[in-house]
């Protein structure tokens, strides 16, 4: 940026896009109050992703694991994926296992995207884990809102 006066309130903002399977990495100028509230808004969605996923681990953990104890792969698959209507298919759930263990993809799940999971399989309810939920699903929105704003014209 060569202009004083831009340069005072402007700065580069860089984001990455995945589309079907490409990395793009996209540059522009924008109002730095415009980054500082992205900024604020993806560290709000992070903390809020933290939250819950120690309420998953701390609350549901332990009856996770062990309510699938003693099934076979194919029925801790068809419980997980809603019998096939979800990822992974059963082939990548063989190869996430034989890769990983049993005990670690299972605790993969015990993550702010798959909450809504260990609760269907469960079939458990938890007000506390509702609430994080609708946070970080707040925040999501905060953050889709300051990222809808950097592409908004800055012309003087």
């Amino acid at each position: 940026m060569l202009c004083p006066d831009c340069q005072e309130t402007h700065g580069l903002y860089s984001n990455t896009v995945n589309r079907k399977g490409m990395v793009l990495e996209q540059l522009r100028w924008v109002r730095k109050d415009i980054i500082a509230r992205v900024d604020a808004a993806s560290k709000a969605l992070e903390q809020a992703k933290k939250r819950v996923e120690q309420r998953l681990i701390d609350e549901f953990g332990t009856p996770w694991l062990a309510h699938f104890h003693g099934r076979t792969k194919k029925q801790i698959w068809e419980d997980l994926v809603a019998d096939g209507r979800t990822y992974p298919s059963l082939g990548t759930f063989y190869k996430h296992v034989r890769h990983a263990g049993l005990d670690r993809e299972l605790s993969w799940y015990l993550r702010f995207e798959e909450a809504e999971t260990v609760l269907r399989v469960l079939k458990r309810s938890d007000s506390q884990l509702a609430t994080l939920l609708s946070d970080a699903k707040r925040c999501e929105q905060e953050l889709h809102a300051a990222h809808t704003a950097t592409y908004a014209r800055t012309d003087a």
